[in-house]
């Protein structure tokens, strides 16, 4: 494993941080001035959020500031972006040139489609994808962790969790053992460079653009059909209720949206404030 990236402090912090805000804008979830049980180990935090205004002491307890709902505004686009433009190149066949998202409404369900891209023909590329960007990897895992649920503040013992180093070595170790941008360069067989890392990236990242464009479409067909089938159902007297499960979560923005990105370089001015 490549030694790479390594976690801040403050990165660390800004981190949970995220979690705690999350917690008290969206949960019953309440952090007394007096904390208690488990909630002591997060007085460390919480005395850093307020040094930073991201939450007020009132009290009634540590409550979010508009700083604190700034950042986590912030982050919550970014997760949505996250979501509709780079999960895409978390499963890329280099071998092959094929995107697994390629097939992703040929599947009935999620997790068949999962079990697919779970092949080992394909690669996370995402680490690549953000070292080229200039977008921070490791807030890239950490979102990643958070929308896999392998950060879940609902379980038991979570404050544990977080000011311990276990998950935080998980997300650091994901970042080191991803393919970066140096991995992606080609040789011939003298080994001389025949293309670099940044170019390798920059064919995937026009072809990804182009695969979002056209899934985006396909998602906007679907939904037009579901709609007039809507409207049919609700002009006819009669009619089998029919229960549409959403197989995957919304992914695709509107297919306009990507246009911007068939330029590599282009980053969402999302990812210019720096929080830690």
């Amino acid at each position: 494993m490549k030694n790479k990236y390594q976690l801040s402090k403050e990165q660390k912090m800004y981190f949970s941080s995220i979690l705690i805000l999350d917690l008290m804008i969206n949960t019953d979830q309440e952090f007394p001035v007096l904390l208690f049980d488990d909630l002591t180990l997060l007085e460390p935090i919480l005395v850093h959020m307020a040094s930073c205004s991201y939450v007020d002491v009132t009290a009634k307890g540590y409550i979010p500031a508009k700083k604190g709902r700034d950042m986590f505004d912030n982050f919550m686009d970014k997760i949505t972006e996250f979501r509709s433009i780079y999960k895409i190149y978390s499963a890329v066949d280099l071998g092959a040139g094929e995107f697994g998202y390629e097939k992703y409404f040929d599947f009935d369900t999620d997790e068949k489609f999962m079990d697919y891209i779970c092949e080992k023909r394909f690669e996370d590329l995402r680490v690549a994808v953000c070292e080229f960007k200039g977008i921070n990897v490791l807030d890239m895992v950490f979102m990643e962790l958070l929308s896999s649920g392998k950060i879940n503040t609902s379980e038991f013992g979570w404050e544990a969790n977080i000011t311990t180093d276990l998950i935080w070595d998980e997300l650091v170790a994901i970042a080191n053992d991803n393919i970066c941008l140096d991995d992606l360069i080609e040789t011939d067989d003298k080994g001389v460079i025949t293309y670099t890392g940044q170019e390798i990236i920059q064919m995937i990242l026009k072809e990804g653009t182009e695969l979002s464009q056209k899934l985006a479409k396909k998602q906007a067909e679907i939904e037009e059909e579901e709609e007039s089938n809507n409207r049919n159902n609700d002009d006819s007297s009669e009619y089998e209720e029919v229960i549409i499960e959403e197989i995957y979560e919304p992914m695709y923005y509107p297919y306009d949206f990507y246009d911007v990105y068939y330029d590599p370089y282009y980053v969402s001015p999302l990812w210019g404030p720096i929080w830690y």
